[in-house]
């Protein structure tokens, strides 16, 4: 579209190995949301996207897009199996599980400082840790090949 002319001169068209994570969603869907994510993956940035924490299906919610990655919470805490975590968004529009429960982070509360985190977001984290390795590191494969797995 015509927005594409004004970030045009960061990304020109070319391939890149940029990696962008969008923890945050609406609660119902957003056409403009939704394109503009389409945009980013084909300007050639991995988009990583949190799927949601309200336990509802995520094909519900913005953003989304078949070309970006979603990402489900899972918890190994509750059963031993990796189930999803009960506060995860579910539903086919999702694309893979990452640890989203009691993930211990650090904290900027004294030098040693830790905190417990969980959600989708910090699922969309895990996930695009390993993409941005994956990318810079293992592969010559560009955002709009990742569904079809490493070569």
């Amino acid at each position: 579209g015509n927005h594409k002319a004004s970030h045009g001169s960061l990304y020109n068209g070319s391939k890149s190995k940029a990696v962008a994570v969008l923890g945050w969603g609406l609660m119902g869907q957003s056409a403009i949301l939704d394109e503009a994510v389409e945009e980013m993956v084909n300007d050639g940035i991995t988009v990583i996207i949190a799927a949601g924490n309200e336990n509802a299906d995520a094909c519900s919610y913005s953003p989304y897009s078949s070309l970006a990655i979603t990402v489900a919470a899972a918890d190994d805490s509750l059963t031993g199996s990796h189930a999803r975590s009960p506060f995860s968004n579910y539903g086919s529009c999702i694309d893979l599980f990452a640890p989203g429960s009691t993930i211990t982070g650090a904290s900027n509360v004294g030098t040693d400082g830790s905190v417990q985190a969980q959600g989708t977001s910090t699922a969309a984290g895990m996930a695009a840790g390993v993409a941005t390795l994956y990318l810079s590191e293992l592969s010559q494969e560009y955002p709009g090949d990742k569904k079809q797995g490493p070569t």
